[in-house]
């Protein structure tokens, strides 16, 4: 399914680990893809036309390429999955969490 969220990441970085833990506790359907850094799978070319900078993690869902650090793949899974954004920004916390925005 070309529209799925992938998550392509190594178990060994930590933005990649917190991805996932934010996937899984949220519900979200997803496929995650194994990119071996020890090995440089990362600079390959098959990685490399998914994200030419050769960073990870990388999510892919339909036509949408999200690179970045952790901010903007959170800001990109609230708005794009309700489930996340209920489970990281649940209604009791919505005024402090808005300080800090």
């Amino acid at each position: 399914d070309k529209n799925k969220l992938v998550l392509y990441g190594d178990y060994i970085n930590s933005e990649t680990r917190a991805l996932l833990s934010v996937l899984k506790i949220s519900g979200v359907d997803f496929e995650y893809v194994n990119v071996d850094t020890i090995t440089g799978e990362h600079t390959r070319p098959q990685y490399k036309e998914i994200n030419p900078s050769g960073n990870i993690p990388t999510i892919t869902e339909g036509s949408y390429k999200v690179l970045g650090g952790n901010n903007t793949f959170f800001i990109y899974l609230t708005q794009a999955h309700s489930r996340v954004c209920d489970k990281l920004y649940q209604d009791e916390n919505k005024k402090q969490i808005d300080m800090h925005l």
